[in-house]
């Protein structure tokens, strides 16, 4: 059979064996791996055939390297990158901001923290990609290793074999040339024994000439016998050198083709099924490594619904109030001015006459006297309105305890008002404190407060429901020190980071046990007022949670200037969690 046609039954085999390589249970079937050594065994260039399998396979090894080394340098520049720009361009410290305030400011912060979470993530897959190129680079390495290793092994047993056929060769050269001196000197040797027989005759059998018998003596004879009994010596010597260096060359050829190469035939198999298995359950971690930076990057810039543990993006820019910004802003910037008149600017008397008939039609006169009568249209500085004198009603500025020490009282009366008016108005309607009133409305019924004191509930009650809880929110977002003080802000994030939610419970109670009066007070009336709306959730869809995702970022104000990202969920939690536990709390 050819090398061509060995070559096309090794491809036979192997297609048949490749069908059946696994069982059921996905396990390498050991009979086709025994076949495929068998077959290799079989041929001169088995072992060569898998030692440049194993190089191949070290090359592949070395492109993956390659791949994930660039890989994680791509996702290291663009982490550092995004991290550096949201720097720049998202934090409550950045330039960017310009020192706008509101709604904007939040959201702006927030949609910049969702971007760093996003950052962090790819920088988190670029060190496991260069953790996983090193290990790749480790079975690289350990790969070319076992090759060099094999295929040194391979060499010295066929050298072993190759001296063994040379040392063979060699006696079996010195016994042919033994053997044929023997040869040569016997036949000398018997054509002188016939010779001397039959005298100096001339012709018969005999191949020496007259001359020649004529010179052979005694003396001559008997040393041609000494060489035959010599060579023959020799033959025999050299016949048994070359039937042992025979014995032993099969014997080393039989170790060679029957121990050494399956031996060494086997472990090239298992070095580059070690490096096949091996590579592929690198790549196979890669793909796990990159599907968990887009899960966690889907779930930072768009959580699903019932998995919130922050807000997306969506979410944020949800909460954007621009309108309500601008009102609240041009409310704080107006009242430090004064009230514009815009009335007509009267005429003041002169020393010179008082009525002047410039025409000669008297119109003159006329509009003289009109304008000394005080007819309408003249202009009044003391006609401008400038409210009804009762500044001690004023909200705007002033911290909780401040407003429960001018007003005698632990809940400010605008918060009682606002949400005895809400409830009276019901607290069925879908999407209560999610839906927001019109934002000019409600600056405008917060800044009639401030101006004219808390309007009597018949008033209150006719404004728009969501008005009302739009004017509620926008007060506590307001407040300079918040209804949690920024003191208690870093306890209370501790405590929500408590795995244990008995243990969590009990610290967020003597937490709040230990605020002010103030704070206490109107903590428990807000959150029992929260806790009736969330006992209507299946008409107006505000669960706990939801309520904790609105009012969180109003009642916690950081006491650092740029919280934790993480933190955003843990103030929503914490205001879900007291709604919930409000009995228990006070």
């Amino acid at each position: 059979m050819s090398a061509t046609d060995g070559l096309d039954a090794a491809d036979g085999t192997a297609s048949v064996d490749d069908g059946g390589a696994e069982n059921a249970e996905g396990a390498p079937n050991q009979d086709g791996v025994e076949a495929l050594i068998r077959l290799l065994c079989d041929h001169e260039n088995g072992a060569p055939v898998l030692q440049e399998r194993l190089k191949q396979c070290h090359n592949s090894c070395k492109d993956v390297v390659g791949f994930l080394r660039k890989r994680a340098l791509l996702e290291e520049d663009y982490g550092r990158q995004l991290a550096k720009m949201v720097k720049e361009f998202g934090g409550k410290e950045s330039p960017k901001i310009y020192g706008r305030e509101g709604s904007w400011t939040a959201g702006w912060t927030a949609f910049g923290a969702i971007h760093a979470t996003v950052a962090q993530h790819h920088l988190e897959l670029a060190t496991a990609l260069t953790e996983l190129a090193e290990d790749v680079n480790t079975l690289s390495k350990d790969t070319e290793r076992n090759r060099k290793q094999l295929r040194d092994d391979v060499r010295y047993q066929w050298k072993q074999v190759e001296d063994a056929v040379g040392v063979l060769e060699k006696s079996k050269q010195k016994y042919e040339a033994s053997t044929h001196d023997w040869e040569r000197t016997s036949q000398s040797s018997r054509i002188a024994q016939q010779a001397q027989g039959h005298g100096h005759s001339y012709g018969g059998h005999g191949t020496a000439s007259a001359w020649d018998m004529a010179e052979i003596s005694p003396m001559s004879l008997q040393k041609l016998q000494k060489n035959e009994s010599g060579a023959r010596s020799r033959a025999t010597l050299a016949n048994e050198a070359y039937r042992q260096q025979l014995f032993v060359t099969n014997g080393k050829r039989r170790d060679y083709y029957e121990l050494h190469l399956p031996r060494l035939i086997r472990l090239l198999v298992d070095s580059i099924q070690k490096a096949d298995d091996g590579l592929l359950r690198h790549l196979q971690g890669y793909v796990a490594l990159y599907e968990r930076c887009l899960m966690n990057e889907a779930m930072s810039t768009a959580p699903p619904s019932g998995q919130k543990t922050q807000p997306g993006m969506a979410d944020v820019l949800g909460r954007v109030d621009l309108d309500g910004d601008l009102d609240a802003y041009v409310a704080v910037h107006l009242a430090e001015g004064r009230r514009v008149a815009k009335g007509d600017i009267a005429l003041s008397p002169s020393p010179g006459p008082s009525f002047i008939d410039v025409d000669g039609t008297g119109a003159g006169l006329v509009a003289a006297a009109a304008i000394g009568s005080g007819a309408p249209g003249a202009f009044d500085a003391t006609a401008v309105p400038m409210g009804n004198g009762n500044a001690s009603r004023q909200y705007a500025g002033l911290d909780l305890i401040t407003i429960a020490d001018r007003d005698g009282e632990p809940v400010p009366v605008i918060v009682a008002a606002l949400i005895q008016a809400i409830e009276a108005q019901g607290l069925a309607r879908e999407g209560i404190y999610r839906v927001s009133g019109n934002s000019a409305h409600t600056a405008r019924l917060l800044r009639r407060i401030d101006l004219h004191g808390t309007p009597p509930q018949p008033a209150l009650r006719d404004e728009d429901r969501a008005v009302l809880t739009s004017a509620l929110k926008q007060f506590f977002r307001e407040l300079p020190d918040g209804l949690f003080p920024r003191a208690s802000y870093r306890p209370l994030m501790q405590a929500m980071r408590n795995d244990d939610p008995q243990r969590r419970l009990m610290a967020v109670h003597e937490i709040i046990n230990g605020l002010p009066d103030a704070h206490y007070g109107t903590i428990q009336v807000l959150f029992r007022h929260l806790a009736k709306v969330a006992a209507q959730e299946a008409t107006n869809r505000m669960s706990a949670d939801n309520l904790g995702l609105i009012w969180g970022p109003s009642l916690l104000m950081c006491s650092e200037l740029s919280p934790d990202p993480a933190e955003l969920g843990h103030a929503s939690e914490l205001v879900a969690m007291v709604i919930r536990h409000h009995a228990a709390i006070f």
